[in-house]
């Protein structure tokens, strides 16, 4: 299982060693995200091992660590969609602004 970062921020430290067994819901590491600090929790039991290092940046959906499970049967595995999409009503795209066909002007006289 990936352990990955909700929201962009810094990598502050580790609360365990790489390799250790963490207990579901107990804090593994924290993040600094404007100014504030976020602790992570363990969404299962198991045997975590850090791929970013203290110190780093690290980015919404990030990789922070990996978890070898101890019960691989609590993943919730993704299910494709079977449903029907609702029709939408067709909406006339929005006029372009003043910039956009400046913009547009200017990259056809470049050409």
């Amino acid at each position: 299982t990936t352990l990955l970062s909700s929201v962009h921020g810094k990598l502050v430290r580790y609360l365990v060693d790489d390799g250790d067994h963490v207990m579901k819901g107990a804090p593994y590491a924290e993040l600094e995200v404007m100014k504030m600090y976020l602790t992570l929790t363990a969404p299962e039991s198991g045997i975590i091992s850090f791929v970013k290092t203290a110190g780093s940046s690290i980015e919404a959906g990030g990789l922070i660590a990996r978890l070898d499970l101890d019960d691989p049967s609590m993943v919730q595995r993704a299910i494709p969609f079977k449903g029907e999409l609702a029709d939408m009503p067709f909406k006339e795209p929005a006029k372009p602004k003043a910039y956009q066909l400046f913009k547009a002007v200017l990259h056809d006289l470049e050409l």
